[in-house]
């Protein structure tokens, strides 16, 4: 073999070797690869196990949760028990003429049963507020799915439809009772907040104009005697309603009543005592006007001397018989005089003798002496004397002679 074909040869052998690891290096590079996609395979149906194992047990724990939140399983139950107490939350917030009636029971794949109530009544916004913080407030399965508010023309009512969902899973334990939750879906802490945010945008009427509180002025009392005054609110908006209130007061004694302004205090010490009223109206959100009222407080005048007073005249009668009564006889029976008057008006005959006493319409006397034809008597302390077919009330005053009982 010549050198030619020893190169040749050579030549041939170097490309062979090269060809040949040229294959074993694709070879072994597809094997890595193969197995690297292997990997890669597994590790990704692994990740999706983990994650299928994790949804489990959310799952599970979503569904323990489910099963703590739920209506008793009896559907009987849970219609009873929920429909009870949506009426005691209605009757709460005291709605005029409120309905809650039961609308459809679903089954849902054996898994729970859905049971949905429709709430009807009229109030006011804050009213329905008030509801609608009742019902989020409870953590039960439940959800309110419709929501209808239509005011009502020329008033403050708002006609309110609601209606909400309860859930009942059927996995739940029985029970007999509703178990009350505290609910974590609300944003704000306490009811009071939401009335604050709602009712201050007034969704149903104008903005609220405040009211108008009349002029009190400076009061004046003496101590020990009742300060009292009134105060009187009038607000431009037709169906806003105005209340008073003291929002300062000098005496904790003083009365002041919220629905007609009535003040009432009776001091105790002299001084310039001060009252802050303040008149409020309903509307959203409420606006109010206010007023310092100063009761200046001195000690009485002394009283004036009593002066005597003459005793009152005797009262006149309507109808005096003195005027009709007539003597008409004079009579001695047994050596004993005898008086006859005569009461025309009654038809009444009165028989009188010496020491006798009488009272005869305005006239109220003792008899004191019987003559021949006429008769004396004392009366007023004074004597008087009386004769046949004379009136008794036209009896003549005579002088005294001497005491006459």
């Amino acid at each position: 073999m010549n050198s030619r074909e020893r190169m040749l040869a050579i030549a041939v052998g170097a490309c062979g070797l090269l060809l040949g690891g040229y294959f074993l290096q694709s070879f072994v590079a597809g094997q890595f690869t193969d197995r690297r996609h292997r990997i890669e395979s597994l590790e990704g149906d692994l990740r999706k196990l983990k994650t299928e194992a994790l949804r489990g047990k959310q799952a599970v724990a979503r569904l323990g949760e489910y099963e703590a939140r739920s209506l008793p399983p009896q559907p009987e139950v849970a219609r009873s028990l929920f429909q009870s107490w949506l009426l005691e939350e209605v009757g709460q917030v005291e709605l005029i003429d409120p309905q809650v009636r039961a609308v459809s029971t679903i089954n849902e794949e054996d898994v729970f049963i859905k049971q949905s109530f429709t709430i009807t009544g009229k109030g006011n916004l804050q009213q329905l507020v008030e509801l609608l913080h009742a019902i989020y407030r409870h953590d039960y399965l439940q959800r309110i799915s419709l929501v209808s508010f239509k005011p009502i023309k020329e008033s403050k009512l708002i006609d309110a439809t609601i209606t909400i969902e309860g859930v009942s899973m059927l996995s739940a334990a029985p029970a007999t009772q509703l178990t009350p939750r505290a609910s974590q879906r609300l944003a704000l802490p306490t009811r009071d907040d939401y009335l604050k945010v709602i009712l201050g945008r007034n969704l149903f009427g104008p903005p609220n104009n405040p009211p108008k509180l009349a002029s009190i002025g400076k009061q004046r009392v003496y101590t020990g005697r009742p300060a009292d005054f009134q105060a009187k609110g009038t607000d431009p908006d037709p169906l806003d309603r105005v209340q008073y209130a003291l929002t300062k007061s000098a005496d904790p004694a003083a009365r002041f009543d919220a629905y007609s302004g009535q003040f009432r205090w009776t001091p105790k010490s002299p001084g310039e005592y001060q009252f802050v009223v303040q008149a409020s109206d309903d509307g959203y959100p409420s606006k109010s006007a206010s007023e310092t009222v100063t009761i200046s407080v001195t000690e009485p005048p002394p009283p004036e001397p009593v002066r005597p007073t003459e005793p009152p005249p005797p009262p006149k009668l309507a109808f005096d018989d003195a005027k009709y009564t007539v003597l008409t006889a004079v009579l001695d029976i047994s050596g004993q005089g005898e008086v006859w008057l005569l009461i025309r008006p009654k038809g009444q005959t009165l028989k009188l003798h010496a020491g006798d006493k009488f009272e005869i319409g305005s006239i109220k006397g003792v008899v004191a002496a019987i003559g021949e034809s006429d008769f004396t008597f004392a009366s007023g302390g004074k004597q008087r004397r009386l004769a046949k077919g004379d009136i008794l009330e036209q009896a003549k005053e005579i002088a005294q002679s001497g005491e006459l009982e």
